[in-house]
């Protein structure tokens, strides 16, 4: 990374900071793409079989998800600001011992080091409210190859009482972050030849705010802890059943979906 923006400075800090939280061993031992999270189940339905494809994981953090496509049999890339995230990233690929089927690259979103339609697959947990849109969703189209998609899985802003808490928290938030606002979706789906999204975590918000009250009463509260459920750690029934239940009435009320904690995005190019 030749020239490297304010944001981008500020977003490198932070993930470097949070990547002293953990060691390769503690990762390791996780569940590898979240799969008791039902955004993750769809979106590895919608993302199909990956093995021979070319997979780009945008904003990899420390890899968990790289790791797992490469262990799926796709040749992945993973790319981050932080390079210590990427350290425990190539740690962790070694581990798993798919370390010839990943590459990590410390790069931008706003400008990435690959040619035109280089990619079947681009993915991405969490990283578009982190980086200017505008750049990054005409790079993702550019490194598509025909035929190629994207999913993203982002935080929505709208529900207030997620405003709540993201204000009381902005210690475990980058400083330059902007979760995406249930009207954004119209102008990232317009970057691609066909969109569609699909919402999740309506009333499973409850599990997770009783969890967080939990973990920070115990003490046991960290930068990324409402990852203990999707890795199921903690409340992992409960947590399932409320996501079923969220699924019945989303697909009833759709319309109900500007309120949930999460969208997964997916776009196509011709």
């Amino acid at each position: 990374m030749e020239h490297i923006t304010e944001r981008q400075k500020s977003e490198e800090v932070f993930f470097d900071r949070y990547a002293g939280e953990v060691g390769v061993e503690e990762l390791a031992r996780h569940p590898l793409f979240s799969q008791c999270a039902f955004e993750n189940l769809y979106a590895a339905e919608v993302m199909g079989r990956l093995k021979g494809r070319r997979v780009l994981d945008l904003g990899c953090g420390w890899g968990e998800d790289a790791v797992w496509f490469a262990e799926q049999g796709a040749y992945t890339v993973g790319v981050d600001v932080s390079p210590k995230m990427l350290f425990l990233a190539r740690g962790l690929a070694s581990r798993k011992r798919v370390g010839e089927s990943v590459l990590f690259l410390r790069a931008a979103a706003e400008s990435l080091p690959f040619g035109s339609e280089s990619f079947d697959v681009v993915f991405g947990r969490g990283t578009l409210h982190h980086v200017d849109l505008s750049g990054t969703l005409s790079e993702i189209y550019r490194i598509l190859k025909p035929g190629g998609i994207t999913v993203f899985s982002e935080p929505l802003a709208d529900n207030p009482i997620l405003g709540v808490y993201r204000k009381f928290n902005r210690s475990i938030r980058t400083p330059m972050e902007k979760p995406i606002r249930y009207r954004d979706l119209a102008r990232i789906g317009a970057a691609f030849d066909s969109f569609d999204h699909m919402e999740f975590k309506l009333f499973t918000m409850v599990v997770l705010a009783l969890y967080y009250m939990k973990s920070k009463l115990s003490g046991s509260f960290h930068t990324g802890w409402f990852r203990d459920l999707d890795y199921g750690f903690a409340c992992r029934r409960s947590y399932c059943c409320v996501q079923k239940m969220d699924s019945v009435i989303l697909r009833f009320f759709p319309c109900l979906g500007r309120w949930c904690w999460l969208t997964v995005m997916v776009g196509r190019k011709r």
